[in-house]
């Protein structure tokens, strides 16, 4: 599951990244529905990275066992 959501996270970062030197040409331009729209996916994408990955920090703490790996080390193979 962790992994799904680092996929997710990177992939809007991506996003994020283009949508904001869209945004930045666009203001340099002043081309106003450009600005709007990039402006608008900017912000979307910003908030769906850090929901995500908020709740991938907040899996992760509730799921954090210190025991699993020292158990695992511990077992003797049959």
């Amino acid at each position: 599951m962790i992994l799904s959501y680092s996929i997710t996270v990177f992939i809007t970062q991506l996003i994020f990244i283009g949508c904001r030197t869209w945004n930045v040409r666009a203001i340099a331009k002043d081309n106003l529905l450009h600005v709007l729209m990039s402006g608008a996916l900017v912000h979307l994408t910003w908030l769906l990275s850090i929901g995500i990955g908020a709740f991938s920090i907040q899996e992760f703490i509730k799921d954090f066992d210190i025991t699993k790996p020292i158990v695992r080390f511990l077992e003797i193979p049959e």
